[in-house]
């Protein structure tokens, strides 16, 4: 089975990405604020995408953990398919765009 880490947030959030990453796989959720031990778990545990919260921490911590991993991230995903293609609402939601990361092997959502 595929392995998807979420790193934990608020238990709202949390829940959410937990959502997401069981459409791709089997989640995993990560208490842990280091980027570089994210990272290192991810490759140990050869997840498949490491899902983040889109707030400012989220989004600064995702920004640390695809550079640790070498790979691209996405944020403020509105929706996530199995195949991690991330649906993102811009322009204020008057268009839905389709996004995917073209470097790496772990994308960072």
């Amino acid at each position: 089975m595929r392995t998807v880490l979420v790193v934990a947030d608020s238990p709202k959030t949390t829940s959410e990405l937990v959502t997401f990453a069981n459409r791709i796989g089997t989640a995993t959720v990560v208490r842990c604020k280091s980027a570089k031990q994210i990272a290192g778990h991810a490759l140990s545990a050869k997840a498949v995408a490491v899902l983040t919260a889109s707030t400012m921490d989220g989004k600064e911590l995702a920004a640390q953990i695809a550079i640790a991993l070498k790979s691209g991230f996405i944020t403020d995903a509105t929706d996530l398919s199995a195949d991690l293609i991330a649906s993102q609402s811009i322009f204020g939601g008057a268009f839905v765009v389709s996004s995917q990361v073209s470097r790496g092997e772990i994308p960072v959502i």
